[in-house]
């Protein structure tokens, strides 16, 4: 019993060892196949993944064919020799159906089937153009119930008789007689502005692919559609069209009235040379002096200056006639080419003239230019004349100034027309011009129009006020400049006084000091040492030769330049304390200062500093100060010199009664302060001091700075 147990779970052992490892052969081939497609993969090794692999989406690389290409609905279809699928593409631009490009994006198991997404659901995967290409040679089935269907979005020819066409948003609407269960779809933005009303009741080839769309969410339903990239997909043969054509011909003016005298789905035929055309909506038709417009949806329009035939549905269209969904042949016989006529200015607004090709002359007044027209607005003598040169790359020739008068050939346009959605009035006319061999110059503008004169103004008065602020610069600095030269001429007069007031005062003053200490020394050596009159002798020699010295100082004060040239007032105060109290200086004597960059004139900065040493003269000599501060404070325009001392003070009611009893030194301080218009203010003691002295002089300096070393 237990042998047989054996015998059984052998055989169970292998087949589960085989079964794991055909696991892990699979999962290494999906890997594989997950790596090839982030590489480079065809649509087929695409739609062969397995669902478990996309569930979540996966980063694939493809390269195709665009059959389709219609960003504002999000649809593209991708191609390859392999087989075809959606692209979800909201924002792809820069391609078009036609070309081969690289998709990068995110596979999508999708609802309906794969797909090739962006990074989320609202993004477009990176489409690259590689090349433009032709179409690949589509399928065909024996009949529509087969082709519509057909797995797969592959590029298809169908066979087919359209019944309607209609828009629907921004797409045309094809309904086809044989299977009116089919909608086919032409995106209206790349195909064409004029809807394809020709197609109607004609048997055509177009070619496309079938897709599924949804047309209810819950429960999901597709329905299945045929999409058209655009009007060159849809052919009709030579046979079919020429049935449009087996009529007699009608005249132009007869159009506006056949719609409520024949019925308004009728077909005619009508004949005449082109005059004007634009692509994509249809072109002017002349026969003698008779001119309507065509509404032509084919892909090509005839030539201007070609003699057609048209086929198409007679319109009555504001009280004139036109002709719509309109198809044209060649006409096979001669005719002789339409010639301008010149239409004068009056009678340019006549409805005659709508739609003929017609010649005006006229004054150019502005120019508007975008990329795919140029607009001239001109004036004649009754009339604006807006003209029109519609062309891809105007040619850089066509260059004129306002007020230039031009003659222009083209067609007139005074009505209401499906050309131009305006409405007209009678001094209003357009015309169009075929190309820029229509316009002929008749005469240049004067030289002097409204715009040099203006310039000529403008430029005028901008020269004027450079000038004005030339002048002002040039006398504001010859104002200086003189300012300067009167300074320095000041300074040179100031220095030969002082010169002769030092030569005057060293031959009188300190000679007579020099001999009068002479006379008096004399004198006492004849008086015995210790009376009284030996004792007075000398004190009165020591007066007299201490009076020689400080006039020998005066004179020698006289003597030495003052060019303080670019040095502040700091520098010049604090080198002038040094040099009178060089052994006091550190130890009694301290300078402090708010600013010290300001350079003042000459007269200004001696006059404070002989104030300063003057101020602590007194101080250690009279007042016998063991310490003095010299303050500089500059605000604004005002600034303060202070010297304060911590001395025994002085009575300031007695200040006045000092001339009289010979001390002259405050009475000096203030007349020299005076002449500089300042003021002087002695304070004994000084606020929050209980002795000392405070002598405070206030200055305006806003006339007295030179420069700054900043």
């Amino acid at each position: 019993m237990h042998q047989s147990k054996h015998k059984l779970l052998l055989p169970i052992r292998l087949l589960l060892f085989c079964l794991l490892g055909l696991q892990e052969l699979l999962l290494a081939d999906a890997e594989i196949s997950r790596q090839n497609v982030e590489n480079r993969a065809t649509i087929a090794d695409l739609q062969a993944l397995p669902k478990d692999i996309i569930r979540d989406g996966i980063p694939v690389t493809v390269e195709g064919l665009l059959t389709y290409f219609e960003p504002g609905h999000r649809m593209a279809f991708l191609q390859d020799a392999t087989g075809a699928i959606y692209i979800h593409a909201p924002r792809a631009s820069n391609v078009k159906a036609g070309d081969v490009v690289e998709v990068k994006g995110i596979l999508d198991p999708g609802y309906g089937g794969r797909n090739i997404r962006g990074t989320d659901f609202n993004t477009s995967p990176t489409i690259r153009k590689v090349r433009s290409a032709v179409y690949p040679s589509p399928i065909e089935f024996p009949d529509l119930n087969q082709a519509a269907s057909a797995k797969g979005a592959i590029w298809t020819k169908i066979h087919a008789k359209i019944s309607n066409v209609s828009s629907v948003g921004d797409r045309y609407l094809i309904s086809l007689e044989n299977f009116p269960d089919l909608p086919v779809y032409l995106p209206a933005a790349v195909s064409h502005n004029t809807p394809p009303g020709h197609l109607r009741g004609l048997h055509v080839e177009m070619f496309g692919i079938f897709a599924d769309t949804p047309i209810q969410e819950k429960p999901l339903r597709m329905k299945r559609i045929f999409l058209v990239p655009d009007i060159t997909h849809i052919t009709v043969p030579e046979e079919e069209k020429l049935k449009r054509f087996n009529t007699y011909p009608r005249g132009l003016t007869t159009l506006q009235w056949i719609p409520e005298k024949e019925g308004p789905n009728i077909f005619v035929r009508i004949e005449g040379t082109v005059t004007w055309k634009q692509e994509n909506k249809g072109f002017f038709l002349q026969a003698g002096q008779d001119a309507v417009w065509v509404e032509c949806a084919e892909p090509r329009l005839p030539s201007v200056g070609e003699f057609v035939n048209c086929a198409g549905q007679p319109i009555s269209y504001h009280g004139s006639g036109m002709l719509g969904n309109a198809m044209w042949i060649p006409a096979q016989k001669d005719t002789t080419p339409i010639l301008a006529e010149k239409i004068d200015h009056e009678i340019l607004a006549s409805s005659k003239h709508h739609g003929r090709l017609g010649k005006i002359t006229a004054t150019l007044v502005e120019k508007l230019h975008n990329p795919n027209e140029i607009l001239w607005i001109m004036k004649t003598s009754t009339n604006l004349v807006f003209v029109h040169l519609t062309t891809k790359s105007p040619p850089k020739t066509v260059i004129f100034e306002p007020n230039t008068e031009l003659s222009m050939t083209g067609v007139v346009i005074n009505q209401t027309t499906p050309l131009l959605d305006i409405s007209y009035t009678n001094d209003v006319v357009h015309l169009f011009l075929r190309d820029a061999n229509d316009i002929e110059l008749l005469r240049n503008p004067p030289f002097w129009t409204l715009r040099r004169l203006y310039f000529l103004l403008l430029s005028a008065a901008l020269v004027t006020t450079l000038v004005i602020i030339w002048v002002a610069l040039l006398r504001s600095k010859v104002n200086k400049q003189a300012v300067i030269i009167k300074s320095n001429i000041s300074t040179e007069i100031i220095q030969s006084e002082r010169l002769r007031l030092a030569r005057q005062w060293h031959d009188t003053f300190e000679q007579h000091f020099a001999g009068l200490t002479m006379q008096l020394d004399a004198v006492a050596s004849l008086v015995p040492e210790g009376s009284d009159v030996r004792n007075m002798l000398d004190n009165a020699a020591k007066i007299s030769d201490h009076s020689r010295k400080v006039a020998r100082d005066a004179i020698w004060n006289l003597r030495v330049s003052h060019d303080v040239t670019g040095i502040t007032f700091i520098t010049q105060l604090e080198n002038a304390l040094k040099n009178a109290w060089p052994n006091e200086y550190d130890r009694k004597l301290t300078v402090q200062y708010q600013k010290m960059d300001q350079i003042l004139t000459e007269g200004v900065s001696l006059t404070l500093i002989r104030i300063a040493q003057e101020s602590v003269t007194n101080a250690f000599k009279h007042a016998h100060a063991e310490h003095i501060q010299v303050r500089w404070q500059a605000e604004g325009d005002t600034a303060t010199l202070s010297i304060i001392d911590d001395g025994i003070g002085m009575n300031v009611g007695n200040i006045a009664s000092f001339a009289s009893r010979g001390h002259f030194g405050i009475l000096g301080m203030k007349e020299r302060i005076a002449h500089i218009g300042g003021s002087f203010e002695i304070t004994s003691p000084p606020p929050h001091s209980s002795s000392g002295t405070m002598i405070a002089v206030h200055v305006n300096i806003s006339a007295s700075i030179l420069d700054s070393p900043n």
